[in-house]
Protein backbone atom coordinates (compact mmCIF):
# COMPACT_ATOMS: atom_id res chain seq x y z
CA UNK A 1 0.00 0.00 0.00
CA UNK A 2 1.29 3.01 -0.53
CA UNK A 3 3.10 5.73 1.46
CA UNK A 4 0.32 8.38 1.12
CA UNK A 5 -2.26 6.05 2.67
CA UNK A 6 0.40 5.79 5.93
CA UNK A 7 0.14 8.98 6.69
CA UNK A 8 -3.49 9.60 6.52
CA UNK A 9 -3.85 6.66 8.35
CA UNK A 10 -1.21 7.86 10.62
CA UNK A 11 -3.12 11.83 10.64
CA UNK A 12 -6.25 10.07 10.90
CA UNK A 13 -5.37 7.81 14.50
CA UNK A 14 -4.02 11.57 15.57
CA UNK A 15 -7.47 12.64 16.24
CA UNK A 16 -7.53 16.43 14.60
CA UNK A 17 -11.03 16.58 15.13
CA UNK A 18 -11.87 15.18 18.77
CA UNK A 19 -8.23 15.37 19.73
CA UNK A 20 -5.55 12.22 20.41
CA UNK A 21 -6.92 9.29 21.90
CA UNK A 22 -10.67 9.95 22.32
CA UNK A 23 -11.87 8.07 18.32
CA UNK A 24 -9.31 5.23 18.97
CA UNK A 25 -8.34 4.98 22.41
CA UNK A 26 -4.49 4.52 23.48
CA UNK A 27 -2.97 3.75 20.41
CA UNK A 28 0.17 1.09 20.98
CA UNK A 29 3.79 1.81 18.89
CA UNK A 30 2.94 -0.93 16.82
CA UNK A 31 -0.56 0.00 15.97
CA UNK A 32 0.15 2.01 12.25
CA UNK A 33 1.56 -1.16 10.83
CA UNK A 34 -0.95 -3.86 12.38
CA UNK A 35 -3.35 -1.68 10.69
CA UNK A 36 -1.56 -1.24 7.27
CA UNK A 37 -0.69 -4.92 7.24
CA UNK A 38 -5.00 -6.27 7.84
CA UNK A 39 -5.42 -3.75 4.69
CA UNK A 40 -2.74 -5.64 3.03
CA UNK A 41 -4.19 -8.91 3.74
CA UNK A 42 -7.53 -7.29 2.93
CA UNK A 43 -5.84 -6.21 -0.60
CA UNK A 44 -4.63 -9.62 -1.32
CA UNK A 45 -8.03 -11.00 -0.93
CA UNK A 46 -10.43 -8.97 -3.26
CA UNK A 47 -7.37 -7.88 -6.04
CA UNK A 48 -8.77 -10.56 -8.08
CA UNK A 49 -11.95 -10.86 -7.73
CA UNK A 50 -12.27 -6.72 -8.12
CA UNK A 51 -10.69 -7.26 -11.45
CA UNK A 52 -12.36 -9.87 -12.92
CA UNK A 53 -15.42 -7.64 -11.94
CA UNK A 54 -14.10 -4.70 -13.84
CA UNK A 55 -13.59 -6.73 -16.69
CA UNK A 56 -17.04 -7.52 -16.88
CA UNK A 57 -18.11 -3.90 -16.37
CA UNK A 58 -15.53 -1.92 -19.06
CA UNK A 59 -15.23 -5.08 -21.21
CA UNK A 60 -13.62 -2.71 -23.56
CA UNK A 61 -10.66 -1.77 -20.90
CA UNK A 62 -7.59 -3.34 -21.22
CA UNK A 63 -5.95 -5.12 -18.06
CA UNK A 64 -3.52 -2.29 -17.89
CA UNK A 65 -6.51 0.00 -17.38
CA UNK A 66 -8.12 -2.15 -15.10
CA UNK A 67 -4.94 -2.24 -12.80
CA UNK A 68 -4.38 1.35 -12.95
CA UNK A 69 -8.31 1.79 -11.70
CA UNK A 70 -7.17 -1.07 -8.70
CA UNK A 71 -4.16 1.16 -7.70
CA UNK A 72 -6.15 4.31 -7.56
CA UNK A 73 -8.83 2.99 -5.74
CA UNK A 74 -8.18 0.23 -3.39
CA UNK A 75 -5.63 1.50 -0.86
CA UNK A 76 -8.64 3.64 0.84
CA UNK A 77 -11.51 1.25 0.28
CA UNK A 78 -8.90 -1.60 1.94
CA UNK A 79 -7.52 0.47 4.82
CA UNK A 80 -10.65 1.98 6.03
CA UNK A 81 -11.92 -1.20 7.15
CA UNK A 82 -9.86 -1.84 9.89
CA UNK A 83 -8.37 1.91 10.48
CA UNK A 84 -11.92 2.53 11.69
CA UNK A 85 -12.81 -0.84 13.03
CA UNK A 86 -9.68 -0.49 15.20
CA UNK A 87 -8.50 -4.23 14.81
CA UNK A 88 -11.20 -4.63 17.54
CA UNK A 89 -12.46 -7.45 15.11
CA UNK A 90 -11.15 -11.04 15.76
CA UNK A 91 -8.47 -12.53 12.80
CA UNK A 92 -11.18 -14.77 11.16
CA UNK A 93 -12.86 -11.83 10.62
CA UNK A 94 -10.98 -11.06 7.31
CA UNK A 95 -13.17 -12.65 5.26
CA UNK A 96 -16.04 -10.23 6.40
CA UNK A 97 -13.59 -7.23 6.14
CA UNK A 98 -12.90 -8.51 2.77
CA UNK A 99 -16.29 -8.16 1.54
CA UNK A 100 -17.20 -4.75 3.49
CA UNK A 101 -13.76 -3.41 1.68
CA UNK A 102 -14.85 -4.82 -1.79
CA UNK A 103 -18.62 -3.36 -1.53
CA UNK A 104 -16.84 -0.07 -0.72
CA UNK A 105 -14.42 -0.46 -3.67
CA UNK A 106 -17.14 -0.89 -6.40
CA UNK A 107 -19.22 1.95 -5.19
CA UNK A 108 -15.83 3.99 -5.01
CA UNK A 109 -15.24 2.88 -8.84
CA UNK A 110 -19.20 4.04 -9.76
CA UNK A 111 -18.48 7.55 -7.86
CA UNK A 112 -15.44 7.74 -9.85
CA UNK A 113 -16.66 6.84 -13.14
CA UNK A 114 -19.52 9.33 -12.74
CA UNK A 115 -17.09 12.14 -11.65
CA UNK A 116 -15.43 11.11 -14.53
CA UNK A 117 -18.32 11.82 -17.09
CA UNK A 118 -18.65 7.69 -17.56
CA UNK A 119 -21.99 8.95 -19.75
CA UNK A 120 -22.99 4.97 -19.68
CA UNK A 121 -22.27 4.49 -15.81
CA UNK A 122 -24.14 7.37 -14.67
CA UNK A 123 -26.99 5.69 -16.92
CA UNK A 124 -27.02 2.52 -15.14
CA UNK A 125 -27.02 4.12 -12.45
CA UNK A 126 -29.96 5.49 -12.70
CA UNK A 127 -31.32 2.74 -14.22
CA UNK A 128 -30.49 1.22 -11.11
CA UNK A 129 -31.41 3.61 -8.33
CA UNK A 130 -32.84 6.32 -10.00
CA UNK A 131 -36.59 7.73 -8.90
CA UNK A 132 -37.68 7.39 -12.91
CA UNK A 133 -35.90 4.85 -15.52
CA UNK A 134 -33.57 6.84 -17.69
CA UNK A 135 -34.03 6.75 -21.68
CA UNK A 136 -30.64 4.84 -22.64
CA UNK A 137 -29.35 5.63 -26.19
CA UNK A 138 -28.76 2.71 -28.39
CA UNK A 139 -25.00 3.45 -29.06
CA UNK A 140 -24.78 3.44 -24.94
CA UNK A 141 -27.22 0.50 -24.01
CA UNK A 142 -25.00 -2.35 -24.09
CA UNK A 143 -22.04 -0.03 -22.23
CA UNK A 144 -25.23 0.66 -19.54
CA UNK A 145 -25.65 -2.59 -19.09
CA UNK A 146 -22.14 -3.72 -18.49
CA UNK A 147 -22.11 -1.08 -15.91
CA UNK A 148 -24.73 -2.68 -14.23
CA UNK A 149 -22.60 -5.45 -13.33
CA UNK A 150 -20.27 -3.20 -11.12
CA UNK A 151 -24.13 -2.62 -9.04
CA UNK A 152 -25.13 -5.92 -8.95
CA UNK A 153 -21.41 -6.97 -7.68
CA UNK A 154 -21.86 -4.34 -4.71
CA UNK A 155 -24.72 -5.66 -3.88
CA UNK A 156 -23.55 -9.33 -3.96
CA UNK A 157 -20.78 -8.50 -1.94
CA UNK A 158 -22.67 -6.23 0.76
CA UNK A 159 -24.36 -9.90 1.51
CA UNK A 160 -20.95 -11.55 2.04
CA UNK A 161 -20.80 -9.14 5.28
CA UNK A 162 -23.95 -7.98 6.47
CA UNK A 163 -26.77 -10.34 8.33
CA UNK A 164 -29.92 -10.62 6.15
CA UNK A 165 -31.75 -8.64 8.75
CA UNK A 166 -29.06 -5.61 7.97
CA UNK A 167 -28.44 -6.53 4.01
CA UNK A 168 -31.41 -4.23 2.95
CA UNK A 169 -30.67 -1.26 5.38
CA UNK A 170 -26.70 -1.57 4.41
CA UNK A 171 -27.73 -1.71 0.51
CA UNK A 172 -30.17 1.07 0.29
CA UNK A 173 -27.23 3.52 2.21
CA UNK A 174 -24.93 2.66 -1.08
CA UNK A 175 -28.31 3.25 -3.24
CA UNK A 176 -28.71 6.91 -1.72
CA UNK A 177 -24.90 8.00 -2.31
CA UNK A 178 -24.90 6.90 -5.78
CA UNK A 179 -28.23 7.80 -6.55
CA UNK A 180 -27.36 11.09 -5.32
CA UNK A 181 -24.00 11.49 -7.40
CA UNK A 182 -25.88 11.02 -10.61
CA UNK A 183 -28.33 13.73 -9.80
CA UNK A 184 -25.17 16.24 -8.95
CA UNK A 185 -23.50 15.04 -12.04
CA UNK A 186 -26.94 15.90 -13.93
CA UNK A 187 -27.49 19.24 -12.60
CA UNK A 188 -23.74 19.64 -12.96
CA UNK A 189 -24.21 18.92 -16.62
CA UNK A 190 -26.82 21.66 -17.02
CA UNK A 191 -24.79 24.55 -15.59
CA UNK A 192 -22.09 24.18 -17.61
CA UNK A 193 -24.01 24.53 -20.57
CA UNK A 194 -24.95 27.91 -19.85
CA UNK A 195 -23.15 30.92 -21.03
CA UNK A 196 -24.59 33.88 -19.83
CA UNK A 197 -24.25 35.15 -16.33
CA UNK A 198 -27.15 36.02 -15.21
CA UNK A 199 -28.24 32.09 -16.62
CA UNK A 200 -26.08 30.72 -14.38
CA UNK A 201 -27.19 32.64 -11.30
CA UNK A 202 -30.68 31.89 -11.88
CA UNK A 203 -30.09 28.59 -12.03
CA UNK A 204 -28.40 28.90 -8.76
CA UNK A 205 -31.04 30.69 -7.16
CA UNK A 206 -32.72 27.63 -8.52
CA UNK A 207 -30.84 24.64 -7.37
CA UNK A 208 -28.33 25.93 -4.83
CA UNK A 209 -30.81 24.82 -2.08
CA UNK A 210 -32.15 21.47 -3.19
CA UNK A 211 -28.23 20.66 -4.06
CA UNK A 212 -26.78 21.24 -0.98
CA UNK A 213 -29.58 19.01 0.76
CA UNK A 214 -28.90 16.16 -2.57
CA UNK A 215 -25.22 16.42 -1.52
CA UNK A 216 -25.48 15.69 2.28
CA UNK A 217 -28.05 12.84 1.74
CA UNK A 218 -25.21 11.41 -0.56
CA UNK A 219 -21.84 12.43 1.56
CA UNK A 220 -21.78 8.67 2.45
CA UNK A 221 -21.46 9.05 6.42
CA UNK A 222 -24.39 7.14 7.35
CA UNK A 223 -22.87 4.23 4.73
CA UNK A 224 -19.55 3.83 5.78
CA UNK A 225 -21.07 3.76 9.41
CA UNK A 226 -24.08 0.83 8.55
CA UNK A 227 -21.23 -1.14 6.64
CA UNK A 228 -19.15 -0.83 9.35
CA UNK A 229 -21.82 -1.28 12.15
CA UNK A 230 -22.87 -4.88 10.40
CA UNK A 231 -19.39 -6.12 10.94
CA UNK A 232 -20.36 -5.91 14.92
CA UNK A 233 -23.41 -7.44 14.49
CA UNK A 234 -21.92 -10.22 12.72
CA UNK A 235 -19.87 -10.94 16.29
CA UNK A 236 -22.33 -9.39 18.36
CA UNK A 237 -26.11 -10.51 16.89
CA UNK A 238 -27.77 -9.10 20.09
CA UNK A 239 -26.82 -5.74 19.37
CA UNK A 240 -29.77 -3.26 17.87
CA UNK A 241 -30.13 -3.93 14.42
CA UNK A 242 -29.17 -1.15 11.34
CA UNK A 243 -32.72 -0.61 11.22
CA UNK A 244 -33.66 0.32 14.31
CA UNK A 245 -30.61 2.35 14.59
CA UNK A 246 -32.23 4.32 11.09
CA UNK A 247 -35.71 4.38 12.75
CA UNK A 248 -34.36 6.25 15.59
CA UNK A 249 -35.32 9.84 15.54
CA UNK A 250 -31.91 11.10 17.35
CA UNK A 251 -29.96 8.63 15.16
CA UNK A 252 -31.14 10.29 12.47
CA UNK A 253 -30.62 13.78 13.23
CA UNK A 254 -27.20 12.67 13.99
CA UNK A 255 -26.26 11.18 10.59
CA UNK A 256 -27.48 14.27 9.19
CA UNK A 257 -25.58 16.45 11.01
CA UNK A 258 -22.50 14.40 10.36
CA UNK A 259 -23.18 13.84 6.96
CA UNK A 260 -23.47 17.90 6.56
CA UNK A 261 -20.09 17.95 8.08
CA UNK A 262 -18.46 15.07 6.03
CA UNK A 263 -20.02 16.83 2.64
CA UNK A 264 -18.41 20.50 3.53
CA UNK A 265 -14.98 18.72 4.34
CA UNK A 266 -15.50 17.02 0.76
CA UNK A 267 -16.06 19.76 -1.40
CA UNK A 268 -13.30 22.06 0.52
CA UNK A 269 -11.15 18.80 -0.38
CA UNK A 270 -12.18 18.85 -4.06
CA UNK A 271 -12.53 22.19 -5.16
CA UNK A 272 -9.82 21.71 -7.83
CA UNK A 273 -11.00 19.21 -9.04
CA UNK A 274 -14.47 19.40 -9.45
CA UNK A 275 -13.15 22.90 -11.25
CA UNK A 276 -12.55 20.35 -14.35
CA UNK A 277 -8.97 21.63 -14.38
CA UNK A 278 -8.07 18.23 -15.47
CA UNK A 279 -10.84 15.62 -16.96
CA UNK A 280 -8.65 12.83 -16.05
CA UNK A 281 -9.62 13.16 -12.75
CA UNK A 282 -12.95 14.77 -12.99
CA UNK A 283 -15.37 16.79 -15.47
CA UNK A 284 -16.67 20.21 -14.08
CA UNK A 285 -19.19 19.35 -10.98
CA UNK A 286 -20.95 22.05 -8.88
CA UNK A 287 -19.67 22.98 -5.68
CA UNK A 288 -20.07 25.88 -3.08
CA UNK A 289 -16.52 26.60 -2.58
CA UNK A 290 -16.20 27.73 -6.54
CA UNK A 291 -20.07 28.31 -7.14
CA UNK A 292 -20.94 30.47 -4.10
CA UNK A 293 -24.99 30.82 -3.63
CA UNK A 294 -26.34 32.02 0.16
CA UNK A 295 -28.82 29.28 -0.18
CA UNK A 296 -26.04 26.84 -0.48
CA UNK A 297 -24.72 28.23 2.78
CA UNK A 298 -27.63 28.50 4.47
CA UNK A 299 -29.00 25.08 3.85
CA UNK A 300 -25.69 23.46 5.14
CA UNK A 301 -26.04 25.71 8.12
CA UNK A 302 -29.96 24.31 8.57
CA UNK A 303 -29.08 20.23 7.79
CA UNK A 304 -26.33 20.57 10.49
CA UNK A 305 -28.57 22.75 12.90
CA UNK A 306 -26.34 25.71 12.78
CA UNK A 307 -28.60 28.51 13.96
CA UNK A 308 -26.76 31.17 15.70
CA UNK A 309 -27.25 33.90 12.95
CA UNK A 310 -23.31 35.85 13.61
CA UNK A 311 -21.81 32.36 12.48
CA UNK A 312 -23.95 32.07 10.20
CA UNK A 313 -23.29 35.12 8.57
CA UNK A 314 -19.17 34.59 9.06
CA UNK A 315 -19.99 31.45 7.49
CA UNK A 316 -21.43 33.06 4.17
CA UNK A 317 -18.64 35.28 4.17
CA UNK A 318 -15.99 32.69 4.45
CA UNK A 319 -17.56 30.55 1.68
CA UNK A 320 -18.26 33.82 -0.66
CA UNK A 321 -14.60 35.13 -0.21
CA UNK A 322 -12.86 31.54 -0.50
CA UNK A 323 -10.59 31.86 -3.51
CA UNK A 324 -9.55 34.95 -1.84
CA UNK A 325 -7.89 33.16 0.95
CA UNK A 326 -8.13 29.47 0.34
CA UNK A 327 -6.28 28.03 3.40
CA UNK A 328 -7.70 30.65 5.86
CA UNK A 329 -11.60 30.78 4.83
CA UNK A 330 -11.40 27.26 4.24
CA UNK A 331 -10.37 26.22 7.62
CA UNK A 332 -13.15 28.57 9.34
CA UNK A 333 -16.11 26.52 7.13
CA UNK A 334 -14.41 23.13 8.17
CA UNK A 335 -13.60 23.86 11.85
CA UNK A 336 -17.18 25.49 12.52
CA UNK A 337 -18.71 22.67 11.01
CA UNK A 338 -16.62 19.99 12.78
CA UNK A 339 -16.45 21.72 16.37
CA UNK A 340 -20.21 21.92 15.90
CA UNK A 341 -20.85 18.18 14.77
CA UNK A 342 -17.85 17.03 17.58
CA UNK A 343 -20.07 18.61 20.35
CA UNK A 344 -22.99 16.58 19.54
CA UNK A 345 -21.54 13.55 18.98
CA UNK A 346 -20.17 13.76 22.34
CA UNK A 347 -23.40 14.61 23.65
CA UNK A 348 -25.35 11.40 21.51
CA UNK A 349 -22.78 9.14 23.08
CA UNK A 350 -23.45 10.29 26.95
CA UNK A 351 -27.69 10.28 26.00
CA UNK A 352 -27.91 6.97 24.19
CA UNK A 353 -25.86 4.55 25.75
CA UNK A 354 -27.92 1.87 24.29
CA UNK A 355 -26.69 2.44 21.24
CA UNK A 356 -22.72 2.74 22.44
CA UNK A 357 -21.48 0.35 19.61
CA UNK A 358 -22.79 1.96 16.96
CA UNK A 359 -22.33 5.77 18.13
CA UNK A 360 -18.19 4.52 18.53
CA UNK A 361 -17.80 4.36 14.81
CA UNK A 362 -18.72 8.27 14.63
CA UNK A 363 -16.36 10.16 15.71
CA UNK A 364 -13.79 8.01 13.84
CA UNK A 365 -15.47 8.78 10.35
CA UNK A 366 -15.16 12.23 11.24
CA UNK A 367 -11.84 11.68 11.68
CA UNK A 368 -10.96 9.71 8.48
CA UNK A 369 -13.57 12.50 6.92
CA UNK A 370 -11.00 15.87 8.25
CA UNK A 371 -8.11 13.84 6.83
CA UNK A 372 -9.07 12.83 3.96
CA UNK A 373 -9.87 16.27 2.76
CA UNK A 374 -6.48 17.20 3.96
CA UNK A 375 -5.41 14.33 1.34
CA UNK A 376 -7.30 15.90 -1.12
CA UNK A 377 -6.10 19.06 -0.97
CA UNK A 378 -2.27 18.09 -0.93
CA UNK A 379 -2.81 15.76 -3.68
CA UNK A 380 -4.78 18.87 -5.43
CA UNK A 381 -1.01 20.57 -4.92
Amino acid sequence: MPDRLGELVQATLAGPVFGPGVAFGAIEPDHLERVLERGRAIQAGLSERVDRTLAQAFPQRTADERQYTIREVSPKATGFVPLLTNLELPPDFLGYETSTAESVFYMYVDDQEIDRGNEAMVLATEDAYGPDKPSIPSELAEQARHGGRLLTAMAETIRGFARPEDYGSVLGCFKLVLRGEARQHRLSTQYDVLTSETAKADFLACYAGSLAMITVEDAGFQSVTAALYALYRRLQPDLPSVRELHDHSAITRLIRLCNTAARVADERGDWKMDAGYDPSKGVFTLNPFNQYHPDYVQNFCRLADIRDPAIIDKLQEAFRLFHEDRIGHGAFITDTFFGHVRNEVLRAQERLPQYRAYLRLFPRVLEISHVNMLGDILLAG
